[in-house]
């Protein structure tokens, strides 16, 4: 407010002629833009879906169902939907509506959580008319202050048009290791996930994904740059293939100050992967990775990490590759071969009987799980007053045995507690040896049938 009363008072003491307001834009230029903004609604509104999916979940070892809603792109003539994951994943029955309010049902393609996109395709009687397909334009030539419009269902309500503008480019996000997104205040709520980002000429420029709670008018869409590449994989394989090395990578900004790295360049090798394809090649924290397969690679600031993430992850899985690397004055080149990338976040299975849920470690679990143990059955979730929470379980203990049987991995467990749950009535009984911050403990626990036998359903 400051600053505004004093702008005021300098134009005060301006000569009469400086005083004089700014010419109002004539009202034809107005007419212009919003017919402009209106052709642009028209062009992409038919290609926009409204989508309710019936999501899986589990809430304290139990699994349950619940209604979503988000938004869709249609894609192809034939039916193929463009959605985030988080809408799409987990879904036992996904339904869209289309802009004339009819609705048909639609299955599961592709799902990729690392940049939060899904493909769905829409189960169609054969011989059925094509569909509207949204346009995609190249959001590499958006800039700062371009005007943008969210479409999509907010809230579960009708479709609607929010107006903003591009507020900012190549934003990282500490969750998103591979994506820079776009920014905008346009407004981005619960039920606009997975609808478009337009620009004025009508063309996608943007899949709608996040809002920023604690900020005023903070949105962030995937720019459609990088939604193209993963469109593609989703279609060929359902997935996008992605390889790992186990470096921590940092840009060379955190470093600026040290003389060890006074005029480097490359990236900061923060720390290695215990047991990974890098810590086998020989890498080493405080190195700077220079080159990956023989294309140089440089970040000094955080938004160029996700560039350099992502061609590691290009890396055949299986297939050596060659790092260049700076150790000091010496330059190294090293080889490593990379092994296919988890899923970041194990899918948790449910233990009926025990009721309890349960999932994989994986070489990406936090790193204060894989501290204690990378192999074992991490527990998730507990009913409160079930068998396992009465017999001391708690989440985020990682079983180890199961009735003496060891539990290596997920499918070690879900053999085990198949054998136990199948156990005649008296005998339901079952001795889990568990794993909790570092410390080893038996938890004997009595169960009963539980409503399914079977582990993940």
């Amino acid at each position: 407010m400051r600053r505004a009363l004093a702008v005021v008072a300098a134009l005060g003491a301006l000569p009469a002629a400086a005083q004089d307001p700014a010419p109002v834009p004539a009202p034809q230029a107005d007419d212009a833009f919003q017919a402009r903004v209106v052709r642009a609604q028209a062009r992409v509104l038919p290609s926009l879906v409204f989508i309710r999916a019936s999501q899986v979940y589990f809430d304290q070892g139990v699994r349950a169902a619940e209604e979503i809603v988000g938004s869709g792109i249609l894609v192809s003539p034939s039916g193929e939907v463009l959605t985030n994951n988080h809408v799409a994943e987990r879904s036992e029955r996904i339904l869209c509506v289309f802009s004339d309010r009819t609705e048909c049902p639609a299955k599961v393609v592709g799902l990729d959580p690392e940049t939060d996109l899904a493909l769905l395709r829409l189960d169609r009687p054969a011989g059925a008319p094509p569909l509207p397909v949204a346009a995609f334009g190249d959001s590499s030539k958006l800039r700062v202050g371009d005007f943008v419009m969210a479409l999509g269902a907010p809230l579960g309500l009708s479709r609607s048009l929010s107006m903003g503008v591009i507020s900012a480019l190549d934003r990282e996000l500490p969750e998103s290791p591979f994506t820079l997104w776009l920014q905008t205040d346009a407004a981005i709520n619960p039920g606009n996930s997975g609808g478009p980002l337009v620009n004025v000429e009508g063309e996608v420029v943007g899949v709608n994904t996040l809002k920023d709670f604690g900020g005023e008018a903070v949105g962030f869409s995937l720019p459609s740059e990088t939604v193209r590449p993963v469109l593609e994989e989703l279609r060929r394989g359902g997935k996008v293939r992605r390889s790992y090395l186990g470096l921590l990578l940092q840009p060379l900004r955190d470093v600026a100050r040290s003389p060890r790295y006074a005029g480097a360049s490359g990236v900061l090798v923060g720390g290695v992967g215990a047991g990974s394809p890098a810590e086998a090649a020989g890498f080493r924290a405080g190195d700077l990775l220079l080159a990956v397969a023989g294309a140089p690679v440089s970040a000094r600031e955080p938004h160029e990490l996700p560039a350099v993430r992502r061609a590691i992850a290009a890396l055949a899985p299986g297939r050596a590759a060659d790092l260049a690397v700076r150790r000091g004055a010496e330059t190294l080149r090293l080889s490593a071969t990379p092994l296919p990338r988890d899923d970041p976040e194990g899918e948790p299975e449910q233990a009926p009987a025990f009721e309890l849920t349960v999932a994989a470690i994986t070489r990406l679990s936090p790193d204060w799980i894989t501290l204690y143990a990378r192999t074992g059955a991490l527990v998730k979730g507990v009913r409160e007053g079930g068998p396992a929470s009465r017999a001391g379980v708690a989440p985020d203990d990682i079983v180890v045995s199961l009735d003496g049987q060891p539990i290596p991995d997920l499918a070690a467990f879900r053999e085990a507690y198949r054998r136990a749950a199948s156990r005649p009535e008296g005998e339901r009984a079952a001795l889990l040896q568990v794993l909790r911050r570092g410390l080893t403990r038996y938890l004997p626990i009595e169960y009963h049938d539980g409503n399914d036998t079977d582990a993940g359903k």
